[in-house]
């Protein structure tokens, strides 16, 4: 059950990841600073997805 709810965790990443760079591409693109956007939108989503896996990590360990 462990390995499933990594794999599931590493996509959830994944998935943040992609988010945030196509958010922040859209965001770029709006104010003409494609590369600027799309960095933070990369950085945004990984620590947000981080987040998320490490609280969802935390709530598996107490139940």
């Amino acid at each position: 059950m462990a390995e499933h709810n990594k794999k599931d965790n590493e996509q959830s990443l994944g998935v943040t990841v992609a988010i945030g760079v196509a958010i922040g591409s859209a965001m770029g693109v709006a104010m003409d600073q494609l590369a600027l956007g799309v960095a933070l939108g990369a950085a945004f989503g990984a620590a947000y997805g981080y987040a998320t896996q490490k609280k969802s990590n935390s709530k598996d360990e107490h139940d």
